[in-house]
């Protein structure tokens, strides 16, 4: 072969490899944009689902497993329980109710909860519903589930009540320390209770004797709603203006 056509066979290989470098480019930058498309509409996904939650004000929460939550909208159109997942905040399925479903609780693979002018609910996760235990009250709008007992506050009587899993009451706490009761929480022992218009948070043991107030309003406590306890860490917040404080158990 001439020294031309070698030369000239050279460049067309420097040329071509240079096309192929272009082309790879092209795809990769293509694979890029694709990419950066998928994750734009992932997070434009999540707001949406930020913006839906706050739009239909929940009203409870249950804590499942490590990576699940549960709450409850009882006042949107769509009266229902939305199963979250906590790892990516996205919606996995929803159970839809009749009749208004306020407070929620999970226990031992079952969901309980209180619909209006139905009582206790209990059902798997996925809404399937097992049985029910009719217990009226006109403030009853709280429930907390642990050991096969049932723990509801009636914020019309100032009062939480405690059911054994076949609705047969087993004991009533009162005291004029408690006023309007909201969410109750535990672990194992003791029980804790937010006195919404006492402005305390109280503890007693699991039979409903012993009490005390663990924290007022002199510790930031105003109007308290919502109460969460695990592992020596007592969550709380507030519902006047939404503080929330976090303690941990000496």
């Amino acid at each position: 072969m001439s020294p031309f056509f070698s030369v000239l066979e050279n460049n067309i290989i420097d040329i071509i490899e240079e096309l192929e470098d272009i082309i790879k480019d092209r795809e990769n930058n293509k694979l890029e944009i694709e990419q950066q498309k998928i994750e734009i509409l992932d997070t434009v996904k999540d707001l949406e689902n930020a913006l839906m939650l706050s739009l239909t004000r929940p009203f409870d929460i249950a804590v499942i497993g490590n990576d699940k939550l549960a709450l409850g909208f009882p006042w949107s159109t769509r009266k229902r329980i939305e199963m979250i997942n906590a790892t990516n905040n996205r919606s996995e399925h929803e159970i839809f109710f009749k009749n208004k479903c306020f407070g929620i609780s999970y226990d031992k693979g079952r969901l309980f909860a209180i619909a209006k002018n139905e009582g206790i609910l209990i059902m798997d996760l996925c809404g399937q519903l097992w049985s029910f235990l009719p217990i009226e009250g006109e403030g009853i709008f709280y429930i907390h589930v642990k050991n096969d007992r049932l723990y509801c506050s009636d914020n019309c009587n100032d009062t939480v009540q405690c059911y054994d899993m076949k609705g047969c009451a087993l004991w009533t706490y009162k005291h004029s320390n408690l006023r309007s009761p909201m969410s109750i929480s535990s672990n194992e022992n003791p029980i804790f209770i937010a006195g919404c218009k006492s402005n305390i948070i109280v503890s007693t043991n699991m039979n409903g004797i012993i009490a005390k107030v663990i924290c007022n309003r002199n510790h930031g406590i105003k109007d308290p709603t919502s109460v969460y306890f695990e592992k020596h860490h007592l969550l709380m917040c507030n519902g006047k203006n939404a503080q929330a404080f976090l303690y941990k158990e000496n």
